[in-house]
Protein backbone atom coordinates (compact mmCIF):
# COMPACT_ATOMS: atom_id res chain seq x y z
CA UNK A 1 0.00 0.00 0.00
CA UNK A 2 3.07 2.18 0.57
CA UNK A 3 3.73 2.38 -3.20
CA UNK A 4 0.16 3.83 -4.36
CA UNK A 5 -0.10 5.88 -1.71
CA UNK A 6 3.44 8.10 -2.16
CA UNK A 7 2.92 7.86 -6.15
CA UNK A 8 -0.30 9.96 -5.30
CA UNK A 9 -3.27 7.34 -5.13
CA UNK A 10 -6.24 8.46 -2.26
CA UNK A 11 -5.15 6.56 1.16
CA UNK A 12 -8.96 6.63 1.82
CA UNK A 13 -9.45 4.08 -0.88
CA UNK A 14 -6.69 1.54 1.15
CA UNK A 15 -8.16 2.59 4.23
CA UNK A 16 -10.14 -0.30 6.00
CA UNK A 17 -12.64 0.89 8.72
CA UNK A 18 -11.59 1.81 12.08
CA UNK A 19 -13.13 3.41 15.06
CA UNK A 20 -9.48 5.27 15.19
CA UNK A 21 -9.72 8.84 13.25
CA UNK A 22 -8.18 8.68 9.69
CA UNK A 23 -6.15 12.03 10.99
CA UNK A 24 -4.18 13.05 14.56
CA UNK A 25 -2.90 16.79 14.67
CA UNK A 26 -1.43 18.54 17.77
CA UNK A 27 -1.65 15.85 19.53
CA UNK A 28 1.11 14.82 23.06
CA UNK A 29 3.46 11.96 23.41
CA UNK A 30 0.49 11.08 26.20
CA UNK A 31 -2.74 11.30 23.78
CA UNK A 32 -0.95 9.11 21.13
CA UNK A 33 0.15 6.66 23.50
CA UNK A 34 -3.77 6.92 25.24
CA UNK A 35 -4.81 5.98 21.67
CA UNK A 36 -2.19 3.52 19.89
CA UNK A 37 -0.80 1.82 22.95
CA UNK A 38 2.27 2.59 25.02
CA UNK A 39 4.76 2.37 23.05
CA UNK A 40 3.67 3.80 19.60
CA UNK A 41 5.31 6.96 20.10
CA UNK A 42 8.74 5.97 20.39
CA UNK A 43 8.15 4.08 16.94
CA UNK A 44 7.29 7.00 14.74
CA UNK A 45 9.63 7.49 12.29
CA UNK A 46 10.48 11.29 12.81
CA UNK A 47 13.09 11.18 10.03
CA UNK A 48 11.10 11.95 6.94
CA UNK A 49 8.60 14.37 6.49
CA UNK A 50 5.82 14.42 4.01
CA UNK A 51 6.33 10.76 3.17
CA UNK A 52 4.08 7.68 4.07
CA UNK A 53 6.11 5.46 6.21
CA UNK A 54 5.16 2.10 8.19
CA UNK A 55 3.36 -0.27 8.78
CA UNK A 56 3.83 0.24 12.42
CA UNK A 57 1.94 -2.55 14.17
CA UNK A 58 -0.58 -2.20 17.61
CA UNK A 59 -3.21 -3.83 19.10
CA UNK A 60 -5.48 -2.49 16.20
CA UNK A 61 -3.47 -3.88 13.44
CA UNK A 62 -0.87 -2.04 11.46
CA UNK A 63 -0.80 1.92 10.70
CA UNK A 64 0.63 3.77 7.71
CA UNK A 65 2.26 7.06 8.94
CA UNK A 66 2.45 9.98 7.61
CA UNK A 67 4.27 13.18 9.33
CA UNK A 68 3.28 16.71 7.83
CA UNK A 69 5.60 18.50 10.83
CA UNK A 70 6.47 17.74 14.09
CA UNK A 71 6.13 20.75 16.99
CA UNK A 72 7.64 20.69 20.21
CA UNK A 73 5.27 20.31 23.47
CA UNK A 74 4.38 24.18 25.14
CA UNK A 75 3.65 24.74 28.22
CA UNK A 76 0.87 27.56 28.58
CA UNK A 77 2.44 30.58 30.94
CA UNK A 78 0.32 30.92 33.69
CA UNK A 79 -0.04 34.20 33.22
CA UNK A 80 -1.94 33.08 29.93
CA UNK A 81 -5.01 31.57 31.71
CA UNK A 82 -4.81 33.08 34.89
CA UNK A 83 -7.94 35.23 34.16
CA UNK A 84 -9.68 31.94 33.43
CA UNK A 85 -9.66 30.65 36.90
CA UNK A 86 -12.38 30.78 38.75
CA UNK A 87 -11.36 32.07 42.24
CA UNK A 88 -14.55 31.69 44.43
Amino acid sequence: ALLPINNGEDVKTLAKPSMLNLGYAYISELEISATFGVGFFSRLPTTTLSLWQGPLANGFGFHLIHLIAIHKEAVTPFEDIAGQMDRS
